[in-house]
C-alpha cells in the first residue's frame, strides 16, 4: 500500500492548524506568570488587589491557551508518526485516543473562557487600570482555570477540591460529541482497540470459507480505514482542540497586559466560526470595538 499522508487521514485540520499553534506557541513560551502569595494579596488596598486578582486571571487563561496547544502539538505529531512515518495501528488508535480526549477536557474546561472574559472585559478594564476599587470576582471563571490545570483522579478518602477532581472520560468525551459529528463512536472504537477488545485483535483475523487464519497485519490499511469512516469526527476534534486555545489568546489581545498579547494570532480568520460573533456581541455590550 503506497504511503499514507497526512492530508489523507486528518483532513485540512491536520495540515493547517501544525503550522498554525507551532509559531503562536514560540512566540508565548516564556511570558511570565507572577502570582502573588496569598497573604500578600490580602493586605493589598481595594484598588490593588482587584488588578492583581484580575491579572492572575489573565495569566491563568493564556498559561491554559498555551498549554493546550503544546499538548495538542505532542499528541498530533505522535498520531503522525504511528501512521504516517510508522505505521502502528494500535499505537496509532492510542495516540489519537489521546488526542481525542484533551480535545474534549479543552472544550469541556475552556470553551466558555473567551466568551466570558469577553462579557466581563468593562471589569477587567477598570481593575487592570487601578480605577476600580469595588472587587469584582468571577468564581465560574476562575473553577473553569482550576478544573482545566488541576484536576486528576482523586484517590479514595484523599481531600481534593471540587475543581480539582477530574470527570469521567465519557463526559468530557460527550461536550464535543455532535450529532453531524458523533465522537462518541470513534472514542469506542479506539477504546476497543487499546483496551483490548475484539477490535483489537479482528483487525489481522481472517474468516474466510476454510475457517479462521491469522493474516500479516497491515497497519496502513487498518489505520486509512479508521479515518476514513471517521474523519469528519477526526477533522471536528482538531478545530475543538485548537479554536478554543486561539479565541482565547485573541480575546487575551484585547487587554493592557502586553505580556500576554500574541501578534501571530491578529492574521487568524476566526468570522466563520459561531463563537467569534458570541465573542464579539459581548465585547460591544461593553462598548468595545474587538475584531479580531
Amino acid at each position: 500500500m503506497p504511503k499514507l499522508s497526512v492530508a489523507q487521514l486528518f483532513g485540512d485540520g491536520g495540515t493547517i492548524y501544525p503550522s498554525l499553534l507551532a509559531p503562536i506557541v514560540e512566540e508565548a513560551i516564556g511570558a511570565p506568570y507572577p502570582f502573588m502569595d496569598g497573604s500578600a494579596f490580602q493586605a493589598l488596598p481595594p484598588k490593588q488587589m482587584n488588578k492583581v486578582y484580575w491579572e492572575e486571571m489573565l495569566y491563568r487563561a493564556h498559561w491554559a491557551a498555551i498549554s493546550n496547544f503544546i499538548r495538542h502539538i505532542r499528541w498530533f505529531d505522535a498520531c503522525v508518526t504511528l501512521s504516517v512515518n510508522t505505521p502502528n495501528y494500535p499505537a496509532f488508535c492510542a495516540a489519537l485516543r489521546g488526542l481525542t480526549e484533551a480535545a474534549a477536557d479543552t472544550h469541556y474546561s475552556l470553551g466558555s473562557v473567551p466568551e466570558t472574559l469577553a462579557s466581563d472585559s468593562s471589569h477587567i478594564l477598570e481593575a487592570l487600570t487601578g480605577k476600580s476599587a469595588t472587587m469584582t470576582v468571577n468564581k465560574g471563571l476562575e473553577d473553569m482555570l482550576i478544573h482545566f490545570q488541576f484536576a486528576r483522579n482523586i484517590k479514595k478518602g484523599q481531600a481534593a477540591l471540587e475543581t480539582h477532581k477530574a470527570e469521567s472520560s465519557a463526559k468530557y468525551i460527550s461536550v464535543i460529541d455532535h450529532e453531524d459529528y458523533p465522537v462518541k463512536d470513534l472514542y469506542s472504537e479506539l477504546c476497543q482497540v487499546v483496551h483490548p477488545a475484539a477490535q483489537s485483535l479482528s483487525w489481522f483475523t481472517d474468516v474466510g470459507l476454510d475457517g479462521l487464519k491469522i493474516v500479516w497485519p497491515d497497519d496502513s490499511e487498518a489505520i486509512l480505514d479508521l479515518c476514513s469512516q471517521h474523519s469528519e469526527s477526526i477533522e471536528w476534534i482538531q478545530q475543538q482542540s485548537a479554536n478554543i486555545g486561539i479565541f482565547i489568546l485573541q480575546t487575551l489581545n484585547a487587554f493592557p497586559l502586553s505580556s500576554l498579547h500574541t501578534k501571530s494570532t491578529a492574521n487568524v480568520r476566526m468570522r466563520s466560526i459561531n463563537l467569534y460573533n458570541k465573542i464579539k456581541a459581548a465585547f460591544a455590550r461593553n462598548n468595545i470595538d474587538w475584531d479580531a
